[in-house]
């Protein structure tokens, strides 16, 4: 049975651990705001934009090992660090994440492109049926042996820091034994997601901050928290509980690239958020605000994208202006913008058009949009909430089927009918709206000029109240 280190000789190898991790941050600036790996989003173009916005550090999508060890095309198609060449580095500080179950792949894939970047994170993250497939992401959790080995041989073998993102087991003891386990490889640092492989999409259900704290307690290494993150007082309150070294965002990041911005937390009544009417002088005004906002983020990454075309194509531009624009397309008048930014063999022009036609036609002031939306602006629930909300309107409509399922099934068939009406006159109408809204413009013009008050400039509250019930939805 071979000996046990003494215990001097462990401290000296934990401090030596908690060395590389903290000095890794120190030599990245030590950034507090982190842009998460996200599947076909996390491309240089996006990547541009949110450092713009306050990101300090950003990860690469994650990479196949295999297929970008074995196969040149699959690297060729797939690595866009093409920002830190030897002349000038503009995407850094930048950390390239691999999945696989397989530590010669994951070194070999890692040897390509280290010398572009500033570390190599392991995926044990994915909850998606592919990982479980592919016998990578969250699915290795449970695997710890596998996954310590897959670690300790890159830490061996690569000359950059290697680093670790996973999520919560089911129970918090083995979650901190794992997380004990990787700190013991030799890694820089853990990122924790603070959900299960089993919470996705609509059974998302909350981060849990707690469990991340317990784990960072546990620690000697720098710890990354992500999950939760929805508005900018979101990400201090997850610091600050947690006790994390940074914050990470994904899905919050990509609705609203300002995030990590102070005061960039814009969010009407409805979607989640606390309202900002004070500051905007009216819910109108401020969901006005967003709409401006958020076309401004979607130009801006067009602009980029132009510059830096995504690897993925038109799959990551459409993925994230139905991102960013969520809330806008999701209004039956502008369904029409919708399904013409979702149609097949777009080009940068044809998305650029979808989004100048929102800024110019359906949102260029705020009294063209109120009448445009039927006194909506925009849709109730944010791109980030919708399977949070989605979720709970889920249980619902089940509880009601449950309840009475044929009286449910004929109330659905004339929602539904509604619905297709209310559809077709919005698209009959927005014409007509406009001109309306012309009209309007030019007679509180003429007013102003005769130096009197011209009553009806903005949608009353009566008119509101009267609009369909799918504006208003």
């Amino acid at each position: 049975m071979p000996l046990r280190p003494p215990a001097s000789r462990l401290r000296r190898l934990s401090m030596a651990r908690n060395e590389v991790g903290y000095e890794l941050l120190k030599r990245l600036g030590n950034p507090r705001w982190i842009a998460a790996p996200m599947v076909q989003q996390s491309d240089l173009a996006f990547r541009t934009l949110v450092r713009r916005y306050g990101v300090g550090l950003a990860y690469t999508q994650m990479l196949h090992a295999w297929n970008f060890a074995h196969v040149k095309v699959f690297r060729q198609e797939n690595w866009d660090g093409v920002g830190n060449g030897p002349e000038g580095a503009f995407d850094r500080p930048l950390i390239a994440q691999f999945a696989g179950d397989n530590a010669d792949d994951l070194v070999r894939a890692a040897e390509y492109i280290q010398h572009e970047v500033d570390a190599v994170d392991l995926n044990l993250g994915c909850p998606q049926k592919i990982a479980r497939r592919g016998h990578y992401g969250a699915f290795l959790l449970e695997e710890r042996e596998l996954v310590v080995g897959l670690l300790a041989h890159m830490v061996r073998k690569l000359t950059v820091p290697v680093t670790a993102k996973i999520r919560l087991l089911p129970n918090e003891r083995d979650t901190l034994e794992l997380a004990k386990a990787i700190e013991g490889t030799g890694v820089a640092l853990v990122t924790i997601h603070g959900r299960t492989r089993e919470q996705n999409k609509i059974s998302v259900g909350s981060a849990d901050w707690a469990a991340i704290r317990k784990v960072k307690e546990g620690l000697s290494i720098p710890v990354v928290a992500n999950g939760g993150v929805e508005t900018f007082e979101d990400a201090v309150r997850c610091q600050e509980e947690t006790g994390a070294d940074a914050v990470m965002s994904s899905e919050g990041l990509l609705e609203n690239p300002s995030l990590f911005r102070p005061g960039s937390s814009l969010l009407v009544e409805g979607s989640g958020g606390q309202s900002l009417s004070s500051s905007f002088g009216s819910r109108e005004e401020e969901a006005y605000a967003l709409t401006q906002r958020q076309l401004g983020f979607a130009m801006e990454y067009l602009e980029l994208a132009g510059q830096y075309w995504p690897r993925e194509g038109v799959a990551s531009i459409k993925g994230h202006l139905f991102k960013m624009l969520y809330q806008l397309l999701e209004l039956p008048v502008n369904h029409d913008l919708r399904d013409q930014m979702g149609a097949k063999g777009n080009t940068l022009k044809d998305y650029k058009r979808v989004v100048q036609e929102l800024q110019e036609t359906r949102y260029p002031n705020v009294d063209t949009a109120l009448i445009l939306t039927g006194g909506a602006v925009v849709a109730p629930v944010s791109w980030y909430r919708r399977h949070r909300e989605g979720h709970a309107l889920a249980l619902q409509r089940e509880n009601r089927a449950l309840a009475s399922p044929e009286e449910t099934m004929l109330g659905l068939k004339e929602r539904l009918l509604q619905k297709r009406a209310a559809r077709e006159l919005a698209a009959a109408g927005v014409a007509a709206a406009a001109a309306a809204a012309a009209a309007v413009a030019a007679t509180a013009d003429a007013g102003a000029a005769g130096g009197q008050a011209v009553s009806g400039s903005r949608v009353g509250v009566s008119e509101r109240e009267t609009a369909p019930a799918e504006a208003l939805a």
